[in-house]
């Protein structure tokens, strides 16, 4: 007579392996999420940095009583003719309101370029915001909106920038006012 097998407790092999596949599957979960919140953490705070320039900008045209501009700027140095204010900006002093850093004018800030590959483009191939020292912005045809999209495209992390011609700057996300 043969001795009747030991049932151990525990596990069956079945159940070892469902929950090895959802515990995979929270895992993989997990991911992805965690990059989404990095990408929209990522492009908010880029989007912040600008609003904080630009407000840092007007708030210095009206402290000094004199214009000053925030421009695209890939060197720091001088202004580009370039909507792409992905690859960087400066804030300066503008004596004589060309919306340009020209030589011997004081630079106030200055924010390097982005090296994650998203981009940061203005409607209108905007390149530059002048602010007068009553805080307007000055040559400004409406409002301007500066959008960042992550290199993804994803639209779901998309922030945008808006200047208004009185000098309001305002944070929007996807789907909010004037940012797509």
């Amino acid at each position: 007579m043969q001795a009747a097998p030991i049932k151990r407790p525990g596990l069956g092999r079945l159940a070892l392996v469902i929950a090895i596949g959802i515990a995979a599957l929270l895992v993989i979960g997990g991911i992805v999420l965690s990059r989404r919140v990095t990408t929209a953490s990522r492009l908010s705070a880029q989007a912040h940095a600008l609003v904080a320039d630009l407000t840092f900008g007007r708030a210095q045209a009206m402290k000094q009583g004199a214009p000053v501009v925030t421009c695209a700027s890939s060197d720091g140095a001088t202004c580009s003719n370039s909507n792409n204010w992905q690859l960087g900006w400066m804030v300066c002093l503008d004596a004589n309101s060309s919306a340009r850093c020209d030589a011997g004018d004081p630079v106030y800030r200055v924010q390097k370029g982005f090296d994650s590959g998203d981009s940061f483009s203005a409607s209108g191939n905007t390149s530059a915001i002048l602010f007068n020292r009553e805080g307007f912005s000055i040559g400004l045809a409406g409002t301007v909106t500066i959008t960042l999209h992550d290199a993804s495209g994803s639209r779901s992390a998309t922030r945008c920038v808006e200047i208004s011609a009185v000098g309001t700057v305002q944070l929007q996300k996807a789907g909010t006012g004037s940012c797509r």
